[in-house]
């Protein structure tokens, strides 16, 4: 029931229509410090930590006080053993509705992809394809983080940064593979499904095209930055990941609504990858392997998605389809790369004034910050639609603005707080203790979440009002 309840809300009526369905402040912060409250128990029992404790009392203390006028009520109708009862149960209900937000916003995200006839069954035929994509990414991240802990640990904290380097240097230039082009792309195979193998294939030249533009870079860079032979050899091999992400096509089948196979080629890349992984890095030593499993891994997953795209019936594509895409994304491309630059050049930076083991410190505490970032990044989801209903309006605009500047800052706010006193334990559960020493580094970070919490909700009006090149500008 709390699913189907997020995606009214987030489809309910514009200014101007019936009134709208909404959660109240009291509601949404109870049911983040419910949430919390159990990320900072399991921390508190595996790793003995006494902030994670002081963590925990904290989110208790806010569930209750924000919830003090219904106990309150509780005890004065029906005695203090039933509210003594009650409170467990609704503590229970919080922790279902911080769950079902994230399940809700992704499935109605989502529908524009879920191709849909008539009114009856849509529901359930739109949980019946996006449940498989939803399935897959929620376990590949999971495939993902575990990997990356354990690399984290064999590797040791010099190991990692040159591994956290490499990854950055790419990225510079994966971001402009990847971003705009599919999204544009998925956007165009559901409009003209009948074209899908000659879109497919133009987009796949054109970013192959650009993969080897941008390895050539890469590789050179690795020869000209003043780092040491094992980090300039863990660069130039790291390139290889960019092939894989040339031919990925998943964004083929969300266009074409086909979510079974691209859920399963996520983990057919992650669990192969972290199998590779375990058979052939056992040290430091092997750090130079690392980036080719990893490539092997990608690799594979392209091919089982675009095989069944391409098979027998590959036609090269005309100059007019390689260009299409591409030109269509420019914007896009523009705006993400610069937002690549943004997030992952301080690792690069890092990596060329400081030791290597201090980048793997820094690097693994940025780890804990995306999954705090994935988080926020549904709370602004939430609030696109009805900034796109209300555009031209500026008061509501301005409105809505206020309410997802506070429910952003809401649902961060536990995570810093929190983070931020149980940063040491919280290294050293996740990493192995030679990493406890980037506690400082992720109690900083997570303190610069709150501002792009509120920096992602204003993001939203330039989309929502068509002025993409006047953020792209700021973005600059």
């Amino acid at each position: 029931r709390a699913v189907p309840w997020v995606r009214l809300l987030l489809s309910s009526p514009g200014k101007g229509s019936a009134p709208a369905p909404s959660l109240g402040g009291r509601e949404v912060i109870g049911s983040v410090a419910a949430g919390a409250a159990v990320v900072f128990a399991a921390v508190a029992v595996v790793g003995s930590s006494i902030a994670a404790l002081i963590a925990l009392a904290i989110c208790i203390a806010l569930s209750l006080w924000i919830n003090r006028d219904l106990y309150r009520w509780f005890i004065r109708k029906r005695g203090f053993a039933f509210a003594s009862q009650a409170i467990p149960l609704h503590f229970s209900y919080q922790l279902v509705s911080a769950a079902a937000v994230p399940l809700g916003v992704a499935m109605y995200v989502a529908e524009p992809w879920l191709p849909s006839s008539g009114n009856a069954g849509v529901g359930s035929r739109a949980l019946g394809r996006f449940a498989p994509l939803a399935g897959g990414e929620i376990v590949s991240r999971v495939i993902a983080f575990a990997a990356t802990a354990y690399l984290a640990r064999k590797l040791g904290t010099s190991g990692f940064g040159q591994i956290a380097f490499a990854a950055a240097v790419v990225a510079q230039f994966g971001t402009a593979l990847a971003a705009g082009i599919s999204e544009v792309g998925s956007r165009e195979v559901a409009r003209q499904p009948e074209r899908v193998r000659e879109i497919a294939a133009g987009a796949s030249l054109a970013r192959l095209l650009g993969a080897v533009a941008a390895i050539s870079v890469v590789l050179a860079l690795s020869l000209l930055l003043p780092v040491d032979p094992t980090m300039r050899k863990v660069t130039a091999l790291s390139s290889l990941f960019l092939i894989p992400l040339a031919l990925d096509t998943g964004w083929v089948y969300k266009g074409l609504g086909k979510t079974r196979r691209l859920g399963w080629g996520l983990l057919v890349d992650q669990v192969l990858s972290l199998v590779l992984i375990v058979l052939f890095v056992h040290d430091a030593t092997s750090v130079t392997k690392v980036p080719v499993v990893q490539a092997i891994g990608d690799m594979s997953a392209a091919l089982f998605l675009a095989w069944p795209i391409l098979k027998g019936r590959w036609k090269w594509p005309g100059t007019t389809s390689v260009k299409e895409l591409p030109r269509q994304a420019g914007i896009i491309t523009i705006s993400r790369s610069l937002r690549t630059i943004i997030v992952s050049f301080d690792v690069i930076l890092l990596g060329l004034m400081v030791k290597t083991s201090d980048v793997g410190l820094y690097s693994a505490a940025y780890r804990i910050v995306f999954f705090v970032m994935a988080i926020m990044y549904a709370s602004h989801v939430a609030f696109l639609p009805e900034m796109m209903r209300d555009g031209e309006d500026a008061r509501g605009m301005s409105a809505i603005l206020s309410r997802a500047v506070a429910l952003s800052v809401a649902v961060v706010l536990p995570f810093v707080v929190g983070g931020c006193l149980i940063a040491p334990a919280l290294m050293t559960l996740i990493f192995g203790g030679d990493y406890r020493g980037g506690a400082t580094a992720l109690q900083f970070l997570l303190v610069s979440v709150l501002l792009i919490a509120i920096h992602g909700t204003t993001r939203n009006i330039f989309l929502a009002t068509g002025h993409l090149g006047t953020e792209t500008k700021i973005v600059a």
